[in-house]
């Protein structure tokens, strides 16, 4: 029996927890410091916390990996083909090259907790006899009978020790393992405590944006249900609106750190006020004088990027995957989709050395290292910031789409187009885009160490 502790129930942990019990002889325990997203308690808990997350590109294999896993995140989400782009009184309409589906954060928490309860109720009939189907969204996984999971809610790791192959929870309880798997965030735990015990060594760097979270009722005069909806403002201002559900757009209002149009505001009418001027007098009357006054009460969100010297430890005892290992700026939505990446390459290793740990992670570190590296590289310099680079990239995305494929099969491809192509390393689309991110890297300040 290999007993494996993976500390935060989001995407990356919950998902490698429903690929691990599928195999034998595991006892897989889950630790996450938030209330179940399951229960009231959890909802209430989480309920201005969420925000739109798109899964594309290397994020639908991973899912796909997983039966029956697609179809219930599908209940909670919607795939959106178009972005409309607002600049001043202008506007336009980009169809992309391939769908991505949209979900919001704490909907996907619920859809992956849902369905790994859902394998773990159901248990194969004996060791290794699931054979996944030919239609894997058909059915759903299978627990095998010598593997079992906990979850461990309202519970998160305080303190790891390597030497002794323990946890201890904010609780004060320890729990042992075999191997621990930092799956919390960019601000991890495990990350941290293992870099004061000399096993990593890391840095973790503001972003240059910040953000503010908002919801407004979804209204087809102001955003058109089809589509994501995205507004430049004065500044490297920018307000992204996605309507995922009848009810709800949700969405972000980014701006550059240190310029926050909020801070000094009082007043839930400065607030619509500062929209009717600077984005949209329409989207300003759509925005209730309740939601203003939680934009104002919302802590401004701050994207960290995180840069590691290596994914595990030599002892093969531990390993970092999603933001933990290389946290990014969420200007691409890639984090998500490239944590989910990590699993399903971890989960490869571990299938071509028979669940060898020691093994599989040697070789995790040594083939996956140059990936980590570059989606954050390629997440963190894809967006631009001065208004030139801006108005290049509206009017080459228009162009490219507008221009008959004779001649826009010859225009350099822009960051948003290469990462749709499931196909391409990370590596490989930093490569292809690099005439790209290298200018929005050399256009704006460098991050800051925290």
């Amino acid at each position: 029996m290999v007993k494996v502790v993976i500390s935060g129930a989001g995407p990356a942990g919950l998902l490698l927890a429903q690929n691990l019990i599928q195999q034998p002889n595991y006892d897989v325990h889950v630790f996450e410091k938030r209330p179940d997203l399951l229960t009231m308690a959890g909802i209430r808990s989480n309920k201005d916390r969420t925000y739109p997350m798109c899964i594309q590109g290397c994020g639908n294999p991973a899912i796909a990996g997983v039966p029956g896993l697609r179809p219930t995140l599908e209940k909670y989400g919607k795939w959106i083909d178009k972005v409309q782009t607002y600049k001043g009184k202008g506007t336009g309409l980009i169809n992309k090259s391939a769908p991505s589906f949209f979900i919001e954060r704490n909907s996907l928490a619920c859809g992956m907790l849902e369905h790994l309860r859902a394998i773990d109720d159901n248990p194969a009939i004996a060791s290794g006899s699931f054979t996944p189907s030919q239609e894997p969204d058909r059915v759903t996984a299978q627990r095998d009978p010598s593997s079992s999971l906990s979850l461990h809610f309202d519970c998160g790791i305080a303190d790891v020790s390597l030497d002794q192959q323990t946890v201890t929870t904010d609780r004060g309880t320890t729990e042992s393992f075999d191997h621990i798997v930092g799956a919390d965030g960019a601000t991890s735990v495990v990350r941290t405590r293992l870099k004061e015990q000399n096993h990593f060594t890391s840095t973790m760097s503001k972003t240059s944006h910040s953000y503010r979270s908002l919801a407004i009722p979804t209204d087809p005069a102001v955003v058109q249900p089809d589509r994501l909806h995205s507004w430049f403002s004065i500044g490297g201002h920018q307000l992204v609106v996605i309507p995922i559900d009848g009810e709800t757009a949700r969405g972000l209002y980014v701006f550059p750190n240190g310029d926050d149009p909020f801070e000094d505001m009082t007043t839930p009418q400065q607030v619509i006020d500062y929209f009717r001027t600077t984005v949209s007098p329409l989207l300003a009357d759509a925005i209730p004088m309740q939601e203003a006054e939680r934009i104002l009460a919302h802590p401004v969100g701050c994207n960290l990027s995180v840069q590691c010297n290596a994914l595990t430890t030599p002892d093969g005892k531990a390993v970092l995957i999603g933001d933990a290992a290389h946290a990014m700026s969420s200007s691409l939505a890639l984090g998500c989709n490239s944590a989910m990446h990590d699993v399903q390459v971890l989960c490869s290793k571990l299938a071509q050395h028979d669940h060898d740990w020691h093994k599989a992670l040697q070789q995790y570190n040594a083939d996956h290292m140059a990936e980590a590296n570059a989606v954050r590289e390629f997440s963190d310099h894809s967006v631009a910031v001065t208004t030139r680079m801006r108005l290049e990239f509206m009017g080459r995305m228009i162009a490219k789409r507008s221009l008959p494929t004779a001649i826009s099969k010859h225009m350099r491809s822009m960051p948003i187009d290469v990462m749709s192509d499931e196909t391409k390393s990370f590596t490989e689309m930093l490569e292809q885009s690099r005439w790209w991110t290298d200018r929005v890297k050399a256009s704006k300040p460098p991050m800051v160490e925290v």
